[in-house]
């Protein structure tokens, strides 16, 4: 049997105890399914993907056609083990000690009420899991712009494991050599409410369109394999179009995402069905594919709602041009 890289079966499960899940789901799923996502999200038993340092996907056999006209044909449950570095095979269970310190930045960019951008010291966060609080507003940004039409994944539901919380205090006496000292620099740890509450944490479950929710740079790397010089700036040009698209289609509805880039969001397969009802916009290298937005987050504000009155300037996103790089 060839075990492909990314396969679950290819990592080495360091778990000396199953995590007891408590789940709510926004769906009506078969008990079957249900059970196998508490299971693995509780390291019980071993999906068949994992991605990225915190996320695992569960094939389905049979997937299903939800509102959107799509097809969810895997689950993706995000934020129930940690993966060291995206190079490791080794799966950890969640651990309550300060995540910012591997490399997150400092400081992010947030709305406030009136609409105005501040830049503010991120949070501490643990690693390999969700604060609860951020888990459900992931869940319910996901909700609501799905429901509004929008090319997003679909929302499952959302979990907290029972006997695991999280605390900034405790964190920093445990790993003291993980301290951020631009976030001390910028007043981070002044705010004593959030570093000595003890948090709840959790995970968010998601239905995904393609089963290995690639994100999109990987698949344009493989769309441009065998193409000159010409033909890749003409793909990265008709891709840039297609996103820009897709991200004015959410902005036109009042929302804005964080974190758009290229890690957050996948190339779907267009359904010959909704080709028919052209509920896409396509050009002409992307007349198979549409972008689907993922890891929504809500740790960082990933996610504001925006009033119909909201200037128009604050939906831009600088993107830079690279379609002029040199071929390597």
């Amino acid at each position: 049997m060839i075990i492909l890289p990314n396969s679950a079966e290819a990592f080495d499960y360091k778990v000396e105890r199953p995590l007891e899940v408590a789940y709510h789901l926004n769906i009506s799923l078969p008990r079957e399914l249900e059970e196998r996502i508490i299971n693995v999200a509780g390291l019980r038993e071993k999906p068949d993907i994992i991605c990225g340092q915190r996320s695992s996907v569960i094939k389905l056999e049979q997937g299903f056609p939800v509102s959107n006209g799509l097809i969810v044909h895997a689950i993706q449950i995000k934020g129930h083990f940690f993966r060291p570095t995206e190079e490791s095979y080794t799966i950890l269970p969640p651990m309550m000690i300060n995540y910012l310190g591997r490399g997150h930045p400092a400081t992010v960019w947030k709305f406030d009420e009136q609409g105005d951008i501040n830049i503010v010291p991120n949070r501490d966060i643990p690693s390999g899991t969700l604060l609860l609080e951020d888990a459900k507003i992931e869940f319910s940004a996901v909700k609501e712009i799905f429901e509004s039409g929008l090319p997003v994944v679909y929302p499952i539901g959302y979990g907290k494991f029972k006997d695991l919380e999280f605390s900034v205090e405790e964190s920093l006496r445990m790993r003291p050599d993980l301290v951020n000292p631009v976030l001390e620099q910028t007043g981070r740890y002044q705010d004593q409410g959030y570093i000595s509450k003890k948090h709840e944490v959790g995970f968010v479950v998601h239905g995904i369109y393609n089963v290995d929710n690639e994100r999109s740079w990987k698949t344009l790397v493989e769309m441009a394999s065998g193409l000159d010089k010409k033909g890749k700036k003409e793909l990265l040009d008709d891709f840039y179009q297609t996103y820009g698209a897709a991200l004015k289609q959410i902005h036109l509805a009042g929302f804005t995402l964080a974190f758009p880039h290229m890690d957050n969001l996948s190339l779907v397969r267009v359904s010959e069905e909704r080709k028919e009802k052209d509920l896409v916009n396509r050009l002409k290298l992307f007349s198979d594919y549409e972008i689907i937005f993922h890891d929504i987050g809500g740790d960082n504000g990933a996610f504001v709602k925006r009033s119909n009155s909201a200037p128009e300037s604050f939906f831009g996103y600088v993107i830079w041009d690279i379609t002029n790089a040199t071929e390597s």
